[in-house]
């Protein structure tokens, strides 16, 4: 690779780290063996500053710019946010409300606010193949379970690795 800066961070398409470089998967580090390492990324990424420092761990992450523009969040160097799996529940879902067909024919919907779930077994009406109504038994029950999903998008997975050894990158 040619003349890579240290403290570089590039995708690679390899199953192996090439010469000089470490794969980012957190690994912690000692000062003394990585001097011009640790002068450019410190304890950005964890370690004690003293004796070792760490390397950015980005298995399973999306690298995202730093700083802010109009409409975005600030974000700075090595920091880390958001979750690969989300629960929905009352707070996170936004207010909504379901549709209920009282009827086989001339089919009315009733809207009903979030919350509004009838208590145990409530009477329904519907007209099976006649126009008169009819009592049915019904029980509406909630859905989903508090079950996690996924919150990622699609993806393609390569490895990230940082250069150890290389042209020292000079400050502007």
């Amino acid at each position: 690779m040619a003349d890579p800066y240290i403290g570089e961070i590039r995708l690679m398409p390899y199953t192996y780290a090439p010469e000089d470089w470490f794969d980012c998967s957190g690994q912690t580090l000692l000062i003394q063996q990585y001097t011009p390492l640790f002068a450019v990324i410190g304890i950005r990424f964890g370690g004690d500053g003293q004796t070792n420092f760490k390397l950015p761990d980005l298995r399973g992450l999306v690298p995202v710019g730093t700083g802010a523009g109009p409409g975005l969040t600030a974000r700075t160097i090595a920091q880390t946010w958001g979750s690969t799996t989300v629960t929905l529940n009352e707070t996170t879902v936004p207010p909504h409300t379901h549709g209920m067909s009282a009827s086989t024919t001339n089919t009315n919907l009733v809207s009903s606010p979030v919350g509004a779930v009838p208590a145990g077994q409530q009477k329904l009406y519907a007209a099976p193949g006649s126009n008169t109504p009819v009592p049915l038994a019904a029980t509406v029950t909630p859905v989903g379970g508090a079950q996690a999903h996924n919150n990622m998008a699609p993806f393609t997975a390569l490895r990230f690795c940082i250069c150890w050894n290389g042209t020292f990158p000079v400050k502007p």
